[in-house]
């Protein structure tokens, strides 16, 4: 009898929820219950990558990505509901195993997030010279060197944000790596 309840209950369910629960979407974000748009949490998608990257979790990353090489849902550059890739946010986290793994699967390092920010942004931003390291050296075999003197919606390239930041190993690496040095902060 408790089955039966069970299952005539998940049909219901299934019938009236706008969310298919074999859909391969996000749900929705639940209703309203305000006028107000700025009490409305915010809503970001993750992929399993995504999720990976950020997490630090090398190991599962080779094996999602040796297990489905071909599968759309584990594109090393599909971007998140910021715009930001897997490579992004294992830049983010400082996670160099990570960053290696994504650059070896195929990542590209020219894809910018909302903010126009590039890996190289991210990697001075957040002073992770192990990783900016990586990526320089990525970057520079990738044939992706107009990314050193790319500007952000800022209108800062990873050399402004590395001296605004006070990183000075990541403005050393960026000189040595060809930046221009001439190049002006866009600002108001």
């Amino acid at each position: 009898m408790a089955l039966r309840q069970f299952l005539q209950d998940e049909s219901t369910n299934n019938k009236t929820n706008n969310h298919n629960s074999t859909s391969h979407e996000p749900p929705p974000p639940p209703p309203s219950t305000s006028s107000s748009s700025s009490s409305l949490p915010s809503y970001r998608y993750l992929g399993v990558l995504h999720i990976a990257a950020q997490k630090g979790h090398d190991r599962i990353i080779h094996t999602l990505l040796n297990h489905h090489p071909h599968s759309s849902s584990l594109d090393c550059d599909a971007p998140d509901s910021e715009g930001r890739t897997p490579l992004m946010h294992a830049v983010v986290a400082g996670h160099p195993a990570v960053v290696q793994a994504l650059l070896a699967a195929g990542a590209r390092c020219d894809p910018v997030d909302r903010a126009r920010r590039s890996v190289l942004h991210l990697a001075v931003l957040y002073g992770r010279e192990e990783v900016l390291r990586l990526l320089l050296v990525a970057v520079r075999g990738g044939g992706c060197g107009s990314l050193l003197d790319a500007y952000d919606a800022d209108g800062d390239t990873p050399l402004h944000l590395a001296v605004a930041e006070g990183f000075e190993a990541g403005v050393v690496m960026l000189l040595r790596s060809g930046t221009d040095l001439e190049v002006q902060a866009r600002r108001c």
